[in-house]
């Protein structure tokens, strides 16, 4: 299945927020990192150039969480 090229994908960001309810959530900042595996996929779905699957963590003041990213390009 992986005839082609694997490359790896790490990612990272912080996001604020501003403004009078600022910390209505319970939360004003946001981060998150993320790694994961993306390969040539043309091969095995003709309208698509890659896919990736990228696992990711977020946590801020009061807030944690993960998540699972699936990604076509075209």
């Amino acid at each position: 299945m992986l005839q082609s090229p694997l490359r790896y994908v790490l990612e990272t960001s912080v996001t604020g927020f501003f403004g009078p309810q600022r910390g209505a959530l319970g939360f004003d900042r946001l981060s998150t990192l993320g790694a994961g595996f993306e390969f040539d996929s043309t091969a095995y779905l003709k309208f698509t150039s890659r896919f990736r699957i990228v696992a990711r963590y977020l946590f801020g003041d009061n807030v944690t969480g993960s998540s699972l990213g699936l990604a076509l390009s075209f």
